[in-house]
């Protein structure tokens, strides 16, 4: 009876053993493939936007602290779940790829692209940042996201006089300050307000001002005068330290807990193993921003959340490990897959709305899918073998627009021992639209390579020898607080194609009959978005002066039957850009997020209908509206005023003397008379000296000698003095 249970006891060691060296080949060839990559990774992902909109690398997060945690959430299981890096066969770390990939998209909507480990106040409630965002924000309060029953006792709990300042925040001109959590006090009974409009820069003041809450920082200030409720109501901060943190914002007393009793001090305290045995997660949750010792940590948090809410998905039919596997062996093609997971990160499910509303940022973050993919793939798909099934060679995301992204997605990595995807072109591409058209009248709304693409007329498709003419414009934008500028664009550019869609031979409108008769035979097929980005080449913008104007540089693409003629298709490129630009002339584009928008020609305009450029401000802004006879009134009052302030002042001067002349006279015939009293006649001897007073120098005596000698005397001392005759 042993032999047989030595045996079986042999063959369950080989298995696991052959199951260890298995993992451990997988992350090695994972990490292999990552580390190949790794400037790409640094250099065109983890990248943030600054308060001008420009892309920097992240100052937080940063490629080896990534990959040291993926090495602990790959090997270490928290929960009995560990972070998924792919299948033990040829080329089985592919799935952990894209299980990355996935992840990286949504961190990078989520935080990196803010630079921020903490979580940011933004919840504006009466213009103001409630100091108690603190606590929750859009009414959450995060110390009362507690755990189920089964999981409760591993929940951190609320010590009321924890005292935690936050180490990141936003950056824009008056940000509000680092989230803080701290007791109630006999002194502060209360929490109040960030105030983002106050002006701290104020050397002049006396006391001299300065912005000193946090480096860097331009305007803004705390207001402690009145309690000041946040959405949820909260009027103060205490027990309020457990807001987001890490890279997919780990927030809640039932998550921190977690953390601390699978990875942390508490594991330690009751003999489990434990990553991180000095780590008390409850009662130091800013650890995982804050930490220099484990710089990973950040990572770690937001990895923790995949496993335990992601990579488990199985709802509604929807289950993610499934859905992971069929896009790899699928190769890699459309949106459905990562707009789901999108729909769980953000939503908590699969099909949003479902209950919650729409996606926040769904078209950023399928782009940044692909941004990532694009970057870790640099050809083609090698040979996988998944479960016996052979995957050929398959194009990455074929129905996505190259052009229609930013140009750092354009710009390819060194090549890896990992997949590689072919891009197809548009100006080619004659696939099926991914999404069931939504019709208007006329016009038909398509999805080609993932880009909207308004069809017009009765066309519904693109044919494969149609013309693709690249429509460029350029404008400039002042944004709100606190908005995103990527997010604003987005907007924008789906108010110009609707606008367009509208007006280019789409409907009855004479606009859009104008349209049809420069583009003969019917020619015109459709338009299709492209990118909007920041204009780097101007160092300011060029038709405002409005502090934190930013020029844009916008793209769309015209498509034309190939019979069409260069002459037409320039007449309707003209059209367009007159479209777009009366668009913004008459306001209809503004939003609550955008202040001030306006429409720059470019100097080789050809239209003779690219009129003058208007600056349109949001309804209820407050500040300066320039129009071009606006700015030439300003400028007429302002020569007006001068002429005028110029007469005055030399009325003034002539009254002045006059006033003196007229002083003078009195003042000489009042010598006269006294002069009169001391000779009784006017005759004098020319030879006598006159005598004047000392601080007067002596003057040579006037040649009319008819003249008396008191005005004589007086007209010698007081040469200045000109009497008009």
């Amino acid at each position: 009876m042993k032999l047989p249970v030595l045996l079986l006891s042999a063959i369950m060691l080989e298995i696991q053993t052959q199951s260890v060296n298995g993992s451990q080949m997988l992350l090695t060839n994972l990490v292999t493939a990552l580390e190949q990559v790794k400037g790409g990774i640094d250099t065109k992902l983890f990248l943030y936007q600054n308060p001008l909109s420009q892309w920097e690398e992240s100052t937080v997060y940063r490629f080896n602290d990534f990959l040291e945690s993926l090495k602990v959430m790959s090997t270490s299981a928290v929960a009995g779940k560990k972070f998924y890096i792919g299948e033990d066969v040829t080329n089985g770390h592919v799935y952990g790829l894209v299980n990355i990939a996935t992840f990286l998209a949504q961190s990078m909507k989520e935080t990196i692209k803010y630079d921020a480990c903490d979580e940011n106040s933004w919840d504006l409630v009466g213009g103001k940042y409630p100091l108690s965002n603190a606590c929750g924000q859009l009414g959450q309060s995060y110390q009362d996201y507690q755990c189920s029953e089964e999981e409760k006792h591993m929940e951190c709990p609320v010590d009321p006089n924890m005292s935690i300042t936050a180490v990141t925040h936003a950056k824009w001109y008056g940000a509000p300050a680092p989230l803080y959590c701290g007791p109630k006090t006999d002194e502060q009974p209360h929490s109040g307000f960030w105030d983002h409009s106050y002006s701290c820069n104020k050397s002049w003041a006396n006391p001299p001002e300065t912005c000193d809450v946090y480096e860097g920082q331009k305007a803004g200030i705390f207001d402690q005068s009145r309690p000041y409720a946040s959405t949820a109501g909260r009027t103060d901060v205490e027990g309020c330290c457990w807001w987001g943190r890490g890279v997919i914002q780990t927030s809640g007393i039932c998550n921190f807990g977690k953390l601390n009793y699978y990875l942390g001090a508490r594991a330690a305290e009751e003999g489990r193993d434990s990553k991180y045995p000095s780590v008390d997660f409850c009662k130091d949750p800013e650890i995982i921003c804050s930490s220099s010792e484990y710089k990973e940590l950040k990572w770690v948090a937001g990895m923790f959340y995949w496993m335990e809410s992601v990579q488990p998905y199985n709802i509604g039919g929807w289950k993610y490990m499934d859905e992971l596997q069929k896009f790899v062996e699928g190769g890699m093609q459309g949106t459905s897959f990562i707009d789901a997971v999108s729909g769980i990160v953000n939503r908590g499910c699969h099909n949003p709305p479902c209950g919650t509303g729409a996606v926040d940022g769904g078209y950023e973050r399928s782009q940044n899918f692909k941004k990532v993919l694009e970057t870790f793939f640099d050809a083609i798909l090698p040979e996988i073998s998944p479960l016996g099934t052979s995957l050929g060679l398959s194009p990455l995301f074929t129905s996505f627009n190259p052009d229609a992204l930013p140009p750092s997605l354009s710009s390819s990595p060194s090549s890896v021992d990992v997949p590689q995807p072919v891009l197809e072109h548009v100006d080619s591409a004659d696939a099926d639209p991914t999404q069931d058209p939504v019709s208007s009248s006329d016009t038909q709304i398509n999805h080609i390579n993932d880009v909207p693409t308004h069809y017009c007329n009765e066309h519904t498709n693109l044919p494969s020898d149609s013309k693709a003419v690249d429509v460029v414009y350029q404008y400039e934008v002042v944004l709100s607080h606190s908005i995103n500028l990527q997010d604003v664009l987005l907007d924008v550019k789906k108010e110009v194609m609707a606008n367009l869609a509208d007006s280019l031979g789409c409907t009855t409108e004479s606009k859009g009959r104008s349209l049809r008769d420069t583009v003969h035979n019917n020619t015109f097929i459709g338009i299709q978005e492209g990118i909007d980005k920041v204009d780097t080449g101007k160092e300011s913008c060029s038709m405002a002066s409005f502090s934190g104007c930013i020029p844009i540089v916008s793209h769309l693409t015209g498509y034309f039957g190939n019979s069409a003629s260069g002459e037409n298709i320039q007449k309707a490129e003209d059209q367009i850009l007159y479209i777009i630009q009366q668009g913004m002339l008459e306001g209809r584009y503004n939003s609550d997020q955008i202040r001030w928008i306006v429409f720059t020609p470019t100097d080789d305009a050809k239209s003779s209908s690219l009129e003058s450029v208007y600056i349109i401000p949001h309804d209820n802004s407050s500040g300066s509206i320039w129009v071009p006879f606006a700015s030439l009134l300003i400028c007429s009052l302002v020569i007006v005023i001068a002429i005028v302030a110029v007469l005055i002042f030399k009325e003034k001067a002539k009254d002045q003397v006059v006033t003196d002349s007229l002083s003078g006279i009195v003042k000489l015939q009042s010598t006269e008379e006294h002069y009169a009293e001391e000779s009784s006649d006017d005759s004098f001897d020319s030879d006598e000296p006159l005598s004047c007073p000392d601080d007067v120098v002596e003057m040579q005596e006037p040649q009319d000698l008819n003249i008396s000698l008191s005005r004589r005397k007086y007209l010698q001392c007081n040469e200045d003095v000109m009497v008009p005759r």
